[in-house]
């Protein structure tokens, strides 16, 4: 047998393993974990942020939930009750009106999927576990620097995505307080503007006397609302990393196996090699079977939260991009505010659709690998295999917004065009 095929490994028996472990195991191989990959250490504390880490103790889980729980209902209660009184007591303002709806719709859909992750706690419990479980027991150098190079791609797009929606959501929040006081030195006295919250709320007190309190519970607001989107993106993220590490390792062996000239060996050579070959076919076929398993686990936990996801976001973009256009002639700080909401849905949308688009590829690229191996030197068995392995990497692999719509780039471009079409068509009907 050749070099080529003894640096072959033919299965991890580790991947999607059948251990229980209790909390207590699993935080300590986690910690294990933290101290091999800073990539982890990072997932780890964004989910501790939001308290939905699956080893934090259960103490300070429940207390920082109820502080999230008592945060979010306050907040929704606020805007009811100005929604109700912008509505039946005072002039109906449809500009208002459509801020009112976008910050209700941000509100309630961020909890609502905050309490379905929480709702899906042993789902993510065991998820953590079999990558964490997994991932120590790579003993293959090649291998782990492969799944290494992927994950922290991952964690670099996550990171962009956290460095873009901060300031976005920092501008959210201090454009009408700012803008006042930029502008009001250029502009006439008979258009000065005043400052103002990013968001509309009925709290019952004096708002410009108590006005920088309010502004601290605004930001405490946005905040939460920031770090749940980060944080539950990165744990998606880092599982679709993962399942796409686990499927380039699984094109890197077939490469390899491209690499073992059969008919050149001798015929007990070439017995031992045809042999070899079936069986790392048969553990390649058996990992890939692992990693369409764990994929349809995660795509089990996200799906109904994508539904709801793209739902809200074909209605929060063609709000803020309507109310950005009408708003331009009357109101630059809210007309502003509306941009940057706009800009950062957007944002989402991608970030959303761009790991599912990798796992797609990367299925592809499996099945093109086995048309491209050397078959015809193989084995009828062996040759049977591949088959079988081809049909599987056919399947696509790759997230759903419900039972059958993929998440992808092309989903991706239907979203935004939907709702480029509701802000035309919105602006159009502000005009009349």
């Amino acid at each position: 047998m050749t070099e080529a095929t003894k640096s072959i490994p033919i299965e991890n028996t580790n991947f999607i393993c059948k251990v229980q472990t209790t909390q207590a195991e699993l935080a300590e191989l986690s910690r294990q974990l933290d101290f091999e990959e800073n990539h982890f250490y990072w997932l780890k504390k964004f989910l501790k942020f939001v308290f939905l880490c699956p080893v934090q103790p259960k103490i300070i889980q429940k207390s920082g939930r109820a502080m999230m729980h008592s945060t979010f209902i306050f907040s929704i209660a606020v805007t009811c009750t100005r929604a109700y009184k912008e509505l039946f007591v005072n002039e109906i303002y449809p500009p208002m009106l459509a801020e009112l709806a976008f910050q209700l719709i941000v509100l309630s859909s961020t909890y609502t999927i905050y309490l379905q992750a929480i709702g899906m706690e042993k789902e993510l419990y065991r998820m953590c576990e079999v990558v964490t479980i997994d991932w120590l027991g790579i003993n293959d150098p090649e291998e782990k620097d492969i799944m290494r190079v992927v994950c922290e791609r991952g964690s670099r797009l996550i990171f962009i995505h956290f460095g873009i929606l901060l300031p976005c959501f920092m501008g959210y929040a201090f454009a009408p307080v700012a803008l006042p006081y930029i502008l009001n030195r250029y502009l006439p006295e008979n258009r000065t503007l005043k400052r103002s919250l990013c968001v509309h709320a009925e709290l019952f007190i004096d708002q410009d006397k108590y006005f920088n309190f309010i502004l601290g519970f605004v930001i405490h607001m946005i905040m939460l609302v920031l770090l749940i989107t980060c944080a539950l993106d990165l744990a998606y993220t880092s599982c679709i990393t993962y399942i796409m590490g686990k499927i380039i390792w699984i094109g890197r062996v077939f490469e390899k196996l491209n690499e073992i000239n059969i008919y050149d060996q001798s015929p007990s050579l070439k017995q031992k090699a045809d042999i070899y070959v079936r069986q790392t076919v048969i553990g390649l076929i058996k990992r890939h079977q692992k990693c369409l398993v764990f994929s349809q686990m995660l795509n089990d936990a996200c799906s109904p939260n994508f539904i709801i996801v793209v739902a809200s976001l074909v209605i929060l973009l063609s709000l803020s991009g309507s109310m950005a256009i009408v708003e331009l002639s009357y109101d630059l700080s809210s007309a502003a505010k509306m941009a940057v909401a706009f800009i950062v849905l957007l944002v989402i949308v991608l970030v959303m659709c761009y790991p599912s688009q990798l796992i797609l590829d990367a299925s592809h690229d499996i099945y093109f690998k086995c048309y491209s191996s050397k078959w015809y030197e193989y084995p009828v068995r062996t040759r049977r295999l591949l088959i079988l392995m081809m049909i599987k990497a056919a399947e696509p692999c790759c997230m759903t917004i419900g039972p059958t719509t993929p998440l992808n780039f092309n989903t991706a471009g239907k979203i935004i065009k939907t709702a480029l079409s509701y802000v035309t068509t919105l602006v159009s009907l502000c005009a009349l």
